[in-house]
């Protein structure tokens, strides 16, 4: 019966050092996400920037973002091919998600970001609310991989619904 317990005891410790092992290396590696911010806003226009952000525990290495041609161009407006500047602006975006856009480290804390097109009754590139399916590849700092999926929605990120009275820095 002594023996019985003993290995119970000796599986439990086991399992209960695997589980520990396991929840400290997903608590201390980075995690990277994804975002569209509004740079600036106005009557006109919204333009934009995505941003890597690392909000993980750990510096990130050769962080990269996938996304397909035919995700973008879904989020397009109709109007935008008929742009004169289009073509210029497309690639600029697409830029984003080549193999050179590559962030080689992130740091736990950073963001980087980068110009992401804009929305506009004038001159129309992004729907406003178009959502844009991608994928983020990047390493821990031993070598671990890791993606996840992010869905970034094309909108004024001032109002969290698209309407705001002013920021808090205003009154």
């Amino acid at each position: 019966m002594e023996v019985f317990f003993s290995t119970s005891a000796l599986i439990v410790s086991l399992i209960s050092l695997l589980i520990s092992i396991w929840l400290w290396r997903e608590s201390n590696r980075p995690v990277v996400s994804v975002r569209i911010r509004t740079h600036k806003g106005g009557n006109v226009g919204i333009v934009y920037n995505i941003e890597m952000v690392n909000s993980g525990a750990r510096p990130a290495r050769n962080v990269r973002l996938l996304a397909t041609r035919t995700e973008l161009e879904r989020a397009l407006a109709m109007e935008a091919r008929k742009t004169s500047d289009f073509e210029n602006e497309f690639e600029l975006v697409m830029r984003c998600f080549e193999p050179r856009a590559v962030v080689p480290i992130l740091l736990n804390g950073e963001t980087v970001s980068n110009s992401f097109g804009h929305t506009s009754k004038v001159s129309p590139f992004w729907k406003p609310g178009a959502i844009i399916q991608l994928r983020i590849e990047y390493e821990g700092m031993e070598g671990q991989s890791y993606n996840s999926k992010a869905a970034l929605k094309i909108d004024d990120t001032a109002g969290f619904a698209g309407s705001f009275y002013g920021s808090s820095e205003e009154r």
